[in-house]
């Protein structure tokens, strides 16, 4: 795969800043980490109010997960191309081949003592008990009942950093939930991205049952499946990248999935990370269906509610459901109240539900306080009141809003008008700052546009398009000339070179001879 993404538009960092804005680009097939294609990302320098473009890994969001870094006018020699694949090499999982995987999960499946079945966290490798020997002081989980090779999260330990897995699971009600939206929907088969809590219990449950049977298939970063799914339900694919780890025989087991499923009704589930770029992931699901020759499919995307807006700019079509999502390991977004292990959060979970289909179409259960709001033609929370002067259901976080009748929407609670700064905020805000907040320059502290319209970056750009093949041309005439310089130099200097050369070859000679004598 030769697709790059570029990434164009600001973030504040400081003391430099981060451009992001999406474009796809060809570019050579060299520019590899060890997670796929890499993404190209512009930074800009305030002090010296230039840009510059590298590249970096996909998938990790710190430097000491992957040191990859290049930047884009780099040019690479040989060595560091090797010196590169041998890294992504090292970094690579050790997985064995498809066949011996499902000979071995089925052998292990066959078993009739638990004892046979164990699973080593340090090797990442399901054991057979005369196995084990070799792994005594590693971490085991021995003794594993037959029907858990079924449902591999109640074995493996989650992946939760942040910055590169943010591997975090649903609970049994938010799958119960999403199981019977999907029957309810008329849905045979799913495409899990990131969830594999979700096909599992899919898999487990739906897949054999002949009233209401569903299909799934999972595409994960996480190679620890490969092992409990050795067959045409998992590809080892990066969401950010729309990277098969496998190539083409990933890509192909993905399209015979697909292939199969050609005339029934499919959706796609994502539950990707926070942290990630959604124009990145956009991306990737159009190519996605391109590969399955699909142009539109029926999208259900588990994101928060406070960034409602990255969703609306780079996902067209898509509306927010009220349905607050559950997670089971997840410290803060769960609706369980505090057990003394996990702190559950005031107002339950912010994480909810975007999707492109119809709102009305999308049920919320009754029996957790969700019902059905007419006037909006969709399901709302229970919090969730209707308002007549807004004549629409505006909360989001959990509380119920009240209307401002001078900013003429609804707000949260608990804000008040400000009449200097025109707009609700929280009782002991300090007006000016809050008038200057989220808005002007950041690159040249003006409050009358915006970075991307910002003059003094645009005119750099712009010399600097403008020079490129001047300066080029300047640097190229000066190291000729420091070049004759150095020739001439060197000319006039060779007789007091030749004679140092003769007077240092004569006294090793007399020594030699010295030494000889005595």
């Amino acid at each position: 795969m030769s697709n790059f993404l570029s990434i164009h538009g600001y973030t504040s960092v400081k003391p430099q800043c981060l451009n992001l804005r999406l474009e796809i680009k060809n570019f050579s097939n060299t520019l590899y980490g060890f997670a796929g294609p890499t993404l190209l990302f512009e930074r800009y320098y305030k002090s010296r109010q230039e840009c510059r473009r590298f590249f970096a890994c996909s998938a990790c969001r710190d430097r000491k997960d992957c040191s990859f870094f290049q930047w884009a006018d780099e040019v690479v020699s040989d060595d560091k191309l090797r010196m590169r694949q041998q890294i992504n090499l090292s970094m690579q999982p050790k997985i064995l081949p498809q066949q011996q995987l499902c000979q071995r999960l089925h052998k292990l499946k066959a078993a009739t003592d638990d004892i046979q079945r164990n699973y080593c966290h340090d090797c990442e490798l399901l054991l057979f008990q005369s196995e084990t020997s070799d792994h005594k002081r590693h971490n085991l989980t021995r003794c594993i009942a037959a029907k858990r090779l079924d449902c591999p999260t109640t074995i493996l330990k989650p992946l939760t950093r942040n910055k590169i897995n943010a591997q975090y699971l649903f609970s049994d009600k938010t799958c119960e939930f999403f199981v019977n939206l999907l029957i309810h929907l008329d849905i045979d088969y799913v495409i899990c991205i990131g969830l594999p809590r979700m096909h599992e219990f899919i898999r487990s449950r739906y897949s054999t049952d002949s009233n209401n049977r569903i299909q799934s298939i999972l595409l994960d970063i996480d190679h620890r499946y490969a092992q409990f799914y050795p067959d045409i339900n998992y590809c080892r694919y990066n969401m950010f990248n729309n990277y098969f780890f496998d190539g083409e025989i990933g890509q192909q087991m993905y399209q015979n999935f697909m292939h199969s499923q050609k005339s029934k009704n499919g959706v796609i589930l994502i539950d990707p990370p926070f942290g990630g770029l959604l124009q990145i992931i956009a991306s990737s699901l159009d190519r996605l269906l391109q590969l399955s020759a699909k142009t539109e499919m029926p999208t259900l995307l588990v994101f928060p509610y406070f960034l409602e807006n990255h969703v609306f700019q780079h996902l067209k079509g898509f509306n927010m459901i009220d349905y607050k999502v559950d997670y089971d390991n997840h410290p803060i977004y769960n609706n369980s109240r505090n057990d003394g292990k996990i702190k559950a959060s005031k107002r339950q979970s912010p994480v909810r539900l975007f999707t492109n289909m119809k709102p009305s179409a999308i049920i919320l259960p009754k029996e957790d306080g969700y019902r059905f709001c007419q006037k909006c033609d969709r399901y709302v929370s229970r919090e969730n009141a209707h308002c007549s002067k807004c004549n629409k259901c505006s909360s989001k976080d959990g509380r119920t809003y009240i209307h401002c009748d001078q900013c003429k929407i609804c707000v949260k609670p608990g804000r008040v008008h400000c009449n200097t700064c025109n707009m609700c905020l929280p009782k002991d805000h300090q007006c000016e700052a809050s008038d200057k907040q989220g808005s002007g320059c950041y690159i040249c502290g003006q409050y009358d546009h915006k970075h991307r319209q910002c003059p003094t970056r645009l005119k750099h750009s712009k010399r600097k398009r403008e020079s490129g093949e001047e300066i080029n041309n300047n640097n190229n005439n000066n190291n000729t000339k420091d070049w004759i310089k150095r020739k001439k130099k060197g000319s006039n200097n060779n007789g007091a070179n030749e004679n140092v050369t003769k007077s240092r070859n004569a006294n090793t000679l007399i020594k030699s001879l010295h030494h000889s004598m005595n």
